[in-house]
């Protein structure tokens, strides 16, 4: 497999990885949880990314896992830490997710090549809001998005077009 992100759990004691896995003769994204001091697995999602592996986050609070991937099927997951059970695969984006951000002990912000920023209450698997219009262009897409907590300023950006977003 290939590795695609990895981020370390707040207790310090486990590092959580997206890696891209050789399922049939496909590879998905596919997120895993290591206990560091034994340097063993302890557990693997409990549902596959259909595309390629793109971004991961761990909740603030250690509980939930958020993982994104290069697909319109299950872009967005959420698993729980403890189990590797999947909470919900947040449906919306048309689009390949590319960024993820926790904003809130409750909301998780996507950007997305469909050139939308979603706001989720990832507690309970639902789209709260939708920011932003389509970007214009033969190169419309998010390449990169800067999410701003202190000024509740979102600023997007790609090829040839950045907009910032309240």
């Amino acid at each position: 497999g290939y590795l695609c992100c990895v981020e370390i759990h707040p207790s310090g004691r486990y590092a959580v990885v997206l890696a891209d896995v050789r399922v049939d003769r496909y590879l998905q994204g596919q997120v895993r949880v290591l206990e560091l001091e034994s340097a063993t697995e302890a557990w693997r999602g409990a549902a596959n990314h259909v595309g390629f592996g793109r971004a991961l986050k761990l909740s603030k609070c250690g509980n939930a896992v958020f993982s994104a991937a290069r697909e319109r099927v299950r872009n967005l997951l959420v698993h729980d830490f403890y189990t590797g059970e999947l909470l919900f695969n947040l449906d919306g984006h048309r689009r390949d997710v590319n960024q993820l951000q926790e904003a809130s002990h409750d909301l998780l912000l996507s950007a997305s090549d469909d050139c939308t920023i979603r706001i989720w209450n990832w507690r309970r698997g639902t789209c709260v809001r939708i920011l932003g219009r389509p970007l214009k262009g033969p190169d419309a897409h998010l390449s990169a998005t800067v999410f701003y907590s202190t000024s509740d300023a979102i600023v997007r950006g790609g090829a040839q077009a950045f907009s910032a977003v309240l």
